[in-house]
């Protein structure tokens, strides 16, 4: 069952892994693996029983943003913690994380789009019932966080209900392009704790607006750019997000120091492209792998000031990620394109379903951020 502690972080206690937990102010997740007395006193201090930390690991990172200020926060590799430095060998029973497709609709047209066999064209609005069931499902699943996607989620009508719906039973993210945000929405966001993570591929306009077009702006940029001042503005915790492919992976290293540069990001994630059904044109815009493991991501990390979490999600396995669409089917990626999670029971998969068909292992690491160098590099 996940509960949400007097400090404002959702915690789970997992019998495989130890107490997990998701802080919407960092929007990071974390794996507590302590002894029994030592979780006690962590628990404690979660709930304002006590004011001394286990250490100043968890000081610096679960106390970000409620006992410890954010903005002192160094970030070092993986979220695993403990007193005693241990490892985590085993995999979690219940999903961490679930991404909610609450709508199809989109006023971008990116030609890698992960969602386009699930968009509007393909699939109605849903009614606010179906919504609210849809919800309740996703919610039997105790997962730490629920992120909000689409198409583009602020086009919902249905927008408002499910965050009201979801707010203190998990942690909730919204990934947007950025364009439509406004201050209206700043306050929503703010008022139900919500992490917003922004698209940004490119710091060059021309070059971002040739990977994330829209049908109506000019610079899809500048209005990436400024959602994330408004998110900052308005001490609303924000991240970026960015697809790494063929034409946009020499970009990296400057799309750190600009993001460094203009600060307040807390998370910034690197995803390779991934190959689906609805993206013919794969081969074509499929990034070098090799190089980008072997240089650029070393470069990355080795160039940052570690104010904010760097993330580099490989896309070898799209089976890690948990789909729920419009309509409310749990839906994963596999070869030859996305597949129910339980074939009879697709609205509410049974437990060992999500052991059979979701690499858990991947799933663990995707959140964790455990490793971000695939096996086939490592020591190369």
């Amino acid at each position: 069952m996940i509960s949400k502690t007097k400090s404002g972080l959702f915690i789970r206690e997992d019998k495989n892994l130890g107490l997990m937990v998701y802080s919407p102010y960092t929007g990071l997740f974390f794996c507590c693996v302590e002894e029994e007395k030592e979780m006690k006193h962590l628990l404690f201090w979660l709930n304002g029983k006590t004011k001394e930390p286990l250490s100043d690991k968890y000081l610096q990172s679960i106390g970000a943003g409620w006992c410890y200020p954010r903005d002192k926060v160094r970030h070092h590799g993986t979220y695993v913690l403990s007193t005693k430095n241990e490892g985590i060998q085993r995999w979690p029973e219940k999903p961490l994380l679930v991404n909610w497709i609450i709508t199809g609709q989109c006023n971008y047209h990116c030609i890698y789009c992960y969602a386009q066999d699930l968009m509007h064209q393909h699939q109605k609005e849903p009614e606010k019932g179906l919504v609210l069931q849809t919800a309740e499902n996703i919610l039997s699943y105790s997962p730490l966080a629920v992120v909000l996607t689409g198409g583009e989620p602020l086009c919902s009508p249905n927008l408002d209900v499910v965050i009201k719906t979801l707010h203190n039973k998990t942690g909730i993210i919204i990934d947007t392009n950025g364009s439509l945000v406004s201050k209206n929405h700043v306050d929503l966001f703010k008022k139900y704790n919500i992490f917003v993570r922004v698209s940004l591929d490119s710091e060059q306009p021309r070059k971002n607006q040739i990977l994330r077009p829209s049908r109506n702006e000019k610079n899809t940029l500048e209005k990436a750019l400024h959602c994330i001042k408004l998110c900052n503005d308005a001490d609303v915790p924000v991240g970026v997000q960015t697809v790494i492919t063929r034409k946009n992976m020499s970009d990296v290293i400057s799309i750190r120091d600009t993001l460094h540069r203009i600060g307040g990001v807390k998370i910034w994630r690197l995803l390779l492209l991934t190959e689906h059904s609805a993206f013919p044109s794969y081969k074509q815009w499929k990034p070098n792998e090799k190089r980008f493991y072997q240089k650029i991501a070393k470069e990355v990390k080795s160039g940052s000031d570690n104010t904010m979490s760097i993330q580099i999600v490989h896309s070898n396995a799209p089976d890690a990620v948990i789909l729920v669409s419009q309509n409310g089917h749990f839906m994963t990626e596999k070869e030859g394109g996305k597949i129910p999670i339980d074939k009879n029971s697709s609205y509410k998969p049974s437990l060992q379903s999500f052991k059979d068909v979701i690499d858990r292992a991947a799933h663990l690491n995707r959140y964790l951020n455990s490793t971000d160098i695939p096996a086939t590099y490592i020591g190369k």
